[in-house]
């Protein structure tokens, strides 16, 4: 018998020949009975093989298989020695046919076991490469399909939910600075978002404002302000105003005022009569008495002028002293003055008030507080605003007190020497009593300077009388050494002597009379005599036989003789004179051997 080559066999005996092993089998050996059959992952693809065949990768083959069958994706093999069977691609992996590998999925893509092909992840979520799930994307997160990782929203947008394939943008008045936001922040008041998708909020500028999730600012109205992010605007204080989107309110000048709190949108000048010198005032003041303020928007009144006033206060005007009802052309006023209290020039303030003066009603509305009286004679009127304390006297004339309107005319001139006094403060010194008519003790009244002189510093008061004597004397001397002319000439014109003698008496005893009137008159403060008769009259003052005016006895005297002494004195003495002269003549006549003066006084015998 002939043996079997490898690859094939003889099952029984007496076979007259070998069978070829079949594909699938194999025979290595010779002289066998039986085929072999291939091992899994091993292939005899012809008859009579002598052995198997591995299986290349990607491929593999059962038991007894003739060929290699090809891995279905998602499966792969790559035993070496072949492979029966293929295995599954783990999750995240895929392959395709005859795979000796499986790949890794891709980022953004996912596999499950034994997958042929990896599945794109759907927006929202994403996956790394070999995930074999997508995870969703949480919120503030988003992704599109086919993302490896999910992407943080950017900064100004926002999302809620887990799985979004996108983000919103923050609406305005909203903010999100950080990113992967899932909300969105309001803006804080002060500030705003103008557009959606805002990463900060911007301040507000000074004069606006907003409220919290503003998208944009609001001007502040008139009469409030604001700074720079303010939640709100601010009233403008008390005289202070604004005009609308104001950073700041504005302080009323001078003259103006803002009196409403947060309502004023410009300062109100201040109305006539009224004047405000403050800034930033709620009011106006008005002007005081005597001022005015004839304009608006005054910042100080101005004084009424001269011979003007303003009795009330807040006045557009003053009026005039001399157009009032009031007062009168008579009166006058100092600048700034609420009253018409002066006189014009020629006329003085008599002291009267309002009701008792006969043109006044008693009414101060109606009347002047005092009367406006023409200036008297004797009075220096020379200005306007005289009061009757205030009148200043003529040289030589006298008033008797500060708010008398009594001015008298001096009988002594020289005497009245101080014009702003009133009664003796008028009278120079050693001159006293009214109309300065008197000397005081030790001074006399000469007559050749009309006035009081002290008896000490002057020698006239005796000197003038011992003159004044001498003269007498010798006048007699002469006279009686010229007798027999006399006596002549007194036979020759006996008529025309007589005639004249009488005349002359007449005329001498009616001077004396007025002279005696006019003296009696200054003794008790009568009024002088007017001029120019006063004048004539005093020139032949001498005719009144005053001795006491003629010889200072008062320097002998001590004192001065009140009228009563003066009288007795003046009526004595010239009749003692007289018995003295004829005393003189009796003693004459006797020493010449006649009976005397007297015997011819005697009457006639019938």
């Amino acid at each position: 018998c002939t043996d079997c080559e490898a690859g094939t066999y003889s099952a029984s005996t007496g076979e007259g020949s070998c069978t070829s092993c079949v594909p699938g089998y194999y025979q290595a050996s010779t002289k066998q009975t039986a085929c072999e059959q291939c091992v899994a992952g091993t292939i005899a693809s012809a008859n009579g093989a002598t052995s198997c065949i591995e299986c290349d990768s990607g491929t593999y083959a059962t038991a007894g298989a003739s060929s290699c069958t090809k891995c279905d994706g998602g499966s792969y093999s790559n035993t070496t020695g072949g492979a029966g069977s293929c295995e599954q691609c783990t999750s995240g992996r895929y392959s395709t046919t005859a795979s000796a590998d499986c790949e890794l999925c891709a980022g953004g893509k996912y596999s499950s076991t034994g997958s042929a092909a990896c599945d794109t992840c759907v927006a929202g979520t994403a996956s790394s490469a070999g995930a074999g799930s997508c995870e969703t994307c949480a919120a503030g997160f988003f992704s599109a399909a086919g993302a490896s990782a999910c992407s943080a929203c950017v900064a100004g947008n926002y999302n809620t939910k887990n799985g979004s394939d996108t983000c919103t943008p923050c609406p305005s008045g909203y903010y999100e600075a950080l990113g992967a936001a899932t909300a969105c922040e309001a803006c804080t008041p002060g500030k705003i978002a103008a557009t959606a998708g805002s990463t900060a909020c911007a301040a507000c500028a000074s004069g606006t404002y907003a409220l919290a999730a503003s998208s944009a600012c609001t001007k502040c109205d008139a009469g409030t302000y604001s700074l720079k992010a303010s939640s709100n605007c601010t009233q403008c204080g008390p005289g202070t105003y604004s005009l609308g989107a104001a950073s700041l309110c504005v302080v009323c000048e001078v003259g103006k005022k803002a009196p409403d709190k947060g309502q004023a949108t410009r300062c109100i000048d201040c109305a006539g009569g009224t004047f405000q010198n403050q800034n930033g005032s709620t009011s106006c003041n008005n002007c005081t008495i005597g001022r005015y303020a004839v304009s608006t928007g005054a910042k100080a009144c101005d004084n009424c002028a001269a011979g003007q006033y303003a009795d009330e206060a807040g006045q557009l005007y003053c009026e005039k002293c001399s157009s009032s009802p009031k007062f009168g052309p008579e009166y006058w006023s100092e600048e700034g003055a609420f009253e018409c209290d002066q006189c014009v020039l020629g006329y003085y303030s008599d002291g009267q008030t309002a009701g008792d003066y006969p043109d006044c009603d008693g009414a101060l509305e109606t009347c002047a507080p005092t009367r406006c009286a023409k200036c008297p004679s004797g009075v220096e009127c020379r200005s306007s605003g005289i009061t009757i304390e205030s009148l200043v006297l003529k040289p030589g004339f006298f008033r008797f007190t500060e708010t008398s309107s009594d001015v008298r005319e001096c009988p002594y001139e020289k005497n009245c020497k101080f014009p702003n006094g009133t009664g003796e403060g008028i009278c120079i010194k050693g001159a006293v009593g009214p109309l300065c008519g008197k000397c005081d003790d030790r001074y006399y009244l000469r007559d050749a300077v009309a006035q009081c002189v002290a008896c000490i510093t002057s020698s006239s008061w005796y000197i003038g009388p011992l003159v004044g004597l001498l003269i007498l004397i010798m006048g007699l001397v002469v006279l009686y050494s010229q007798k027999a002319r006399i006596l002549e000439l007194k036979e020759k014109y006996t008529q025309k002597i007589e005639g004249f003698s009488f005349r002359l008496a007449a005329c001498f005893v009616t001077l004396q009379i007025i002279m005696l009137l006019q003296e009696n008159r200054k003794a008790v403060g009568g009024k002088p005599i007017p001029r120019p008769y006063g004048n004539f009259v005093a020139s032949l003052s001498f005719l009144a036989l005053d001795i006491i005016q003629f010889l200072p006895f008062s320097c002998a005297y001590g004192k001065q003789m009140d009228h009563f002494e003066a009288l007795v004195f003046n009526t004595t003495v010239p009749l003692s004179i007289f018995a003295f002269v004829m005393l003189i003549a009796w003693l004459m006549d006797m020493k010449d051997g006649r009976k005397g003066p007297l015997a011819h006084l005697k009457p006639s015998p019938r």
